[in-house]
């Protein structure tokens, strides 16, 4: 009798793993539609107005201006020197921020979809991940500008972002994946993030250089978010992207991917119910 149960929970288990497995190959399969998808929702942001997309460029451009001037003064940072790295952060962040607050919500967003359709689940994490990515390429515009006005120059140096933007997506989707799982069995973990997410924001060296913390720049350097922002800034500046930062991103891609895997494979068939 034990030993029928015992295989009964084997069988089982090994069946919520297959079919997690299958519903995410069948929504990378669907990639034409979640790109089309993700590039309507995108343009869909800006609908009726003058400028569409540009205004999240412009958005961004004016709010790096601001802020670099204000903290170029105040840390005495060069404007050949603040303002592409306040821009290269500051979009880096928005990717990020934006995976794991905006990820909270994306089964609820599509509530109606996953309810009525028979798409795979993991359908609407791709479609996220995707718009996210867009608006993150279009963003980096804002740096490119602020690259050409102090004549930064980085060199061919500048392709090693290309693998880190890669491994940006990568990283979005298991995270948008598991903040989704997250956020739609608990509703209220919102205000929690929100909140965490300025602190996390503050405590990066994304406005400032990790110079400035002197002796303890050891804090910054156990920041995983500072890795995530090395991983792409650092080339765009001119320099080879440290060994550590890739390490870590590529540390937190496999493990994330393979938690989050776990926690899907336990989830999947009760996610509905929460919608």
């Amino acid at each position: 009798m034990d030993q029928s149960h015992s295989y009964d929970l084997s069988v089982k288990g090994k069946g919520e793993y297959l079919d997690a497995w299958r519903d995410i190959v069948a929504g990378a399969k669907m990639w034409r539609v979640w790109l089309l998808l993700g590039w309507r929702d995108f343009r869909n942001q800006t609908n009726r107005t003058l400028l569409g997309p540009l205004w999240s460029v412009i958005g961004v451009a004016i709010t790096v201006a601001a802020i670099g001037y204000v903290y170029g003064a105040l840390l005495a940072m060069s404007p050949e020197h603040g303002y592409p790295y306040i821009a290269g952060g500051f979009v880096c962040w928005f990717f990020i921020s934006g995976c794991l607050q905006g990820g909270l919500t994306v089964f609820i967003a599509n509530a109606g979809v996953l309810r009525e359709r028979a798409l795979p689940i993991s359908f609407s994490v791709y479609r996220y991940t995707w718009r996210m990515f867009i608006e993150f390429g279009l963003k980096f515009l804002v740096f490119a500008g602020a690259a050409m006005i102090v004549d930064l120059n980085p060199g061919w140096i500048a392709l090693y972002a290309i693998p880190g933007a890669i491994l940006y997506f990568l990283t979005g989707l298991w995270v948008n994946l598991f903040f989704g799982l997250v956020g739609t069995r608990a509703r209220d973990v919102t205000q929690l993030v929100t909140p965490l997410m300025l602190i996390a924001f503050l405590s990066t060296p994304i406005l400032w250089p990790k110079e400035a913390l002197g002796k303890r720049q050891f804090i910054s350097d156990l920041n995983p978010f500072t890795h995530f922002i090395d991983v792409i800034r650092e080339p765009l500046l001119g320099s080879a992207p440290p060994l550590i930062a890739v390490l870590v991103v590529g540390a937190f891609l496999v493990l994330g991917s393979s938690l989050t895997f776990l926690l899907f494979a336990k989830l999947k068939a009760r996610l509905v119910f929460w919608l």
